[in-house]
Formats: structure tokens, sequence, C-alpha cells
């Protein structure tokens, strides 16, 4: 209601007055109230910044959760009407500016910008801002900007790019994938040793382009099995790189679980071990070498055992004799037919000498002509040739040979080597028939994987085999002293088996039968 006075000259002599219903404008004034407590309130009550700049670059307005980060930086922990530049640090200033200029000339658009605040303890805080330009119709106006703190989520990022610089810089491959196989990280190492680049392998499934082999084979199940319960799993596989090779790899895998132990991916560490592969081979080739060289070593020790134990025993004696005697001789007193006799004596036992030292000479001149030059060898036309020559030391009706070599007819060797074997094995069974039957010689050969083999079986006098059957083979080891001999057939066939690579075994039985064999294997054999 609005009243006004009704004046006679300057006295009022009564009133009047007007009313209006202001009841709807009252209930509108209420609503903007509530309104705009509610909108205050709304801001006040926000987690994210909000605050208001005027044109000269003064805070007219902001919210507690600005006052609660921000406002010790101010007098009286009062931001208002203070340069808005106070809570950001210089750095940044030239960048707030340039986006503040900006604003104003693009009003009601908004724009986005990123920045570090001064933090609390001599720290910064990484926000980023949402403003945009509210311009009044008379022309001025002010920024509204919206702000959040992303140091948490900056934090995050700076630690994953870390991890991943990590990842990029070692020289193993990093590949992790989802639940299903699909790969979502590759690292550079990964590239390298694979011939892909990442955007060439995303989504495609690890087992499947890099392990087909792995992935046709039932271990792949067993192995999802373990990592899935938090299990490491490290073995070694076959990889395929991007040109289609294959090269040996060292693969650890882990999975990667939730909280409910779900499997969501398997991460994967990889490493190209074909130098190691190369390596392991090459050690053992020498461990290989040096077995052989060791073996060479015991042989060529037993080889000096033989001549100490010939030089100690078949000379020393006669020596020794000769040197009886000689002094006996010297006694002027001895009767002559006493003196004819120890002069027989004497002579007989430099001839002793004489056999031995012409036997050691035998055996150095084998072991010093031996030069691994090699011929190809027919077996059969090996044993007609020592069949003839030994023709003159039993009839034809007194011996039967039979020979089958179809399966391994011929072999690359020393050609004279073999030759003296042959010789020695048939000499032996000639030399040792069984008087009371006809000598039956079976000459056969037989091939497999790893060896080929010559077998020698008679039906002669056999031989009584001790426990030890390497000592057939010793020097001047004699079995049958009822038939001349000096016990160097077997000597010599070893020896010279030993040379061209092959190995000898005897089997016997008294009165019945003997047989050799010798192995020789198929890479020695070869004659290609």
């Amino acid at each position: 209601m609005i009243v006004s006075p009704l004046m006679d000259g300057e006295e009022i002599v009564g009133g009047k007055g007007t009313l209006q219903d202001i009841t709807e404008k009252k209930v509108n004034f209420e609503k903007l109230a509530i309104s705009e407590n509610r909108y205050k309130s709304l801001i006040q009550s926000q987690t994210n910044y909000f605050i208001r700049i005027d044109l000269e670059g003064n805070l007219t307005y902001c919210n507690q959760r600005y006052i609660d980060d921000f406002g010790w930086l101010y007098p009286n922990h009062d931001p208002i009407g203070k340069n808005s530049l106070i809570d950001s640090l210089p750095s940044q200033y030239e960048k707030i500016m340039a986006l503040g200029d900006k604003c104003t000339r693009f009003p009601f658009k908004n724009f986005q910008l990123e920045i570090d605040k001064i933090g609390k303890n001599d720290t910064s805080k990484a926000t980023i801002w949402d403003i945009v330009y509210l311009k009044n119709e008379n022309g001025s106006g002010e920024l509204q900007c919206v702000g959040i703190d992303i140091s948490d989520r900056v934090k995050a990022e700076d630690e994953n790019k870390f991890q991943a610089n990590i990842l990029s810089k070692i020289g193993q491959g990093v590949v992790a994938t989802d639940a299903e196989g699909k790969i979502k990280y590759f690292n550079a190492a990964a590239e390298k040793i694979y011939g892909w680049k990442y955007e060439e392998v995303k989504d495609e499934n690890l087992v499947e382009l890099m392990f087909p082999d792995l992935h046709e084979s039932d271990l792949l199940e067993e192995i999802l099995e373990k990592i899935s319960f938090e299990h490491t799993f490290s073995s070694q596989y076959h990889g395929r790189k991007s040109d289609g090779t294959s090269f040996p790899v060292q693969v650890t895998m882990s999975g990667i679980v939730d909280q409910e132990r779900n499997l969501n991916g398997v991460i994967c560490i990889f490493s190209d071990i074909t130098k190691l592969k190369k390596s392991e081979n090459k050690l053992r080739e020498l461990n290989k070498n040096l077995t052989s060289y060791t073996n060479e070593l015991v042989s060529a020790n037993k080889g000096l055992e033989q001549f100490s134990y010939i030089v100690s025993h078949n000379l020393r004696a006669p020596v020794a004799n000769i040197i009886g005697i000689a002094e006996i001789i010297a006694d002027e007193d001895i009767e002559p037919i006493m003196r004819d006799k120890l002069i027989s004596d004497m002579l007989n036992n430099v001839q002793r000498v004489d056999t031995v030292v012409r036997d050691l000479n035998d055996i150095l001149k084998v072991k010093a002509d031996y030069n691994n030059s090699r011929e190809l060898v027919d077996f059969q036309s090996l044993t007609d040739d020592v069949l003839h020559m030994t023709g003159s030391l039993i009839s034809e009706d007194e011996m039967t040979v039979d020979t089958d070599f179809g399966s391994f007819p011929s072999m690359l060797t020393s050609k004279s080597y073999l030759h003296s074997v042959f010789y020695n094995i048939i000499l032996n069974a000639i030399k040792y028939k069984h008087p009371d039957r006809e000598l039956f010689l079976k000459i056969s050969s037989h091939s497999d994987a790893r060896f080929n083999t010559l077998t020698f079986l008679d039906n002669g006098l056999g031989i009584k085999l001790g426990k030890n059957k390497e000592e057939l083979f010793e020097l001047y080891k004699r079995h049958h002293h009822h038939i001349e001999g000096k016990g160097m057939g077997l000597f010599m066939v070893k020896t010279q088996l030993d040379l061209i690579g092959g190995k000898i075994n005897l089997e016997s039985e008294p009165n019945q039968w003997t047989k050799v064999c010798i192995q020789f294997p198929n890479k020695i054999t070869k004659t290609e």
C-alpha cells in the first residue's frame, strides 16, 4: 500500500492511499532468494574450485574448497579483492594471462587450462580449469572459473610414464595381454626382437602370432592354469619373428588377476637366447672334444704303461743274462765246452733283445705312419686279398669262408690299417683252428642308426675269457701256448682300430667258437 497526504495550503486535511496486490511478486522474490541460497550452498559444498575474476584480475568470489586449499596464501585468509595470480607459480603467469585475454575476445565460450598452483609445504598442486567470460549488457563482465585438483592423477600418470620408460629401455621384450590373449602393450625391445611395431600387433593374439607351436599343443592350457593362481611360469620355446623365421626364446609369464582372482590378462617377458644356445652348443662340443682328448690321453697312458712293461720285463731279463754270461766267459779257467754253451746262450739272449726292439719299432711305425688319409675300401676285395696271402697256411678242403657284406659293403678309411686288421683276425682263426674239424669262418657286416659293424665268427679252439676282457689286447698276451706265436696280433688290431675310430669286442666259448665284432660310428664310415 502507498499512502500520500491531502493538503489545504500548508495544512494536511486528509490522505489518500493506493493498494497493490504484491502476493505473486513476494512469492517470486522468496523463490529467487531460496534459489540463490541453494546455488551458493551448492557452490560452497562443491569439491571443485569455483571462483570469479573481474577484468582487473582480482577475485570477486570463491567457494570454501578454494579457501581451504589456497586461502593461506592471502592476508587474513580472505582472497576477495586480491590478485588472482597470488595462488599460481610464477612460471604459469604467462599462460594464465594469455588464456584470460582469449576468453575476453570470445565471450560465453568455454576454454580449458591446466596449470600448477602453489601447494603447502613447498609443493605444487596440479589443477585443470574450465574458464568462460560472462559479459554483461553494459560491456563489463567476469571470468567464471571451475577447477579440480588433478595432483593424484598427474602423479599416477607420471609414475606410469616412468614405469613405461623403464620397460621401454630394458633389453628384454615385455608384452601384456588382456584375458583373451590380445596384445595391449609391446615395448621397444619386443619390437626389436620380433620385428613388429606395436601398431601392427595391437589386439592380435600373442600365442597365435608369436608361438604357433605352443598354440597347437595342450601345454598352453596348463600354463594358463598355473598363472591364474598368481604363479610365475618360465620356460624355453621357439618364437616366430615377423619374417617367419624361428628362434629360441626364454619366456617368463605372470597372470594379472583382480580381487576375485579372475585372470584379466598376462604379462610376458621375453629374451632372445640365440647366442646363449650357440654358446651352449659350442660348450657342449668343447666338452665332447675334451672327453675325446681325455680318452686319447688315457689310451696313450696305457700305451706308455705297455712300453714300460716291455722295457722292465722283456728287455731287462735277456740283458741281465747277457751281462751274467759275459762275466763268466771272462774267466780264463772256464772249459771250452762250457764256453761254447755260454756263447750260444748269449746269442739266444741277443736275439730275444733284437725281437723285442723290432716289435717296438713295428708298434711305433704303425702310430707314426697314420696320417688320416682315407679311401673307399671294399670288404669283399679286402677279404679275398687276405685269403690269398694266407692260402699257403691251410688247404682249401680244411677251410670254408662265408661272407655277407650286403648292408655295409665298404667304408672310407685307411686301407693299409683295415687290411692289417682283417689279416690278423683271419690269421688267428687259421692258427687256432680246432684239429678235429674243418674250419668255418663267417665274415659279415651290419648297419643300424648308430653303428656299422663287422663280425668275424669261427668254430676254432676258442678262448677261456677271464674277468678282464681287456687283457686280451695287451702286448705279448697269449692264450694258446702250444701254438707258435708272440701275442702281437690282437694288440696290433686294437692299436690300429683306435687310430681309425673303431672299437673291438671279443666273445668266445672254449673248444666251440670265437666271435670278434668291430664297430664304427656312422659319422666315420659315411662314404659320401
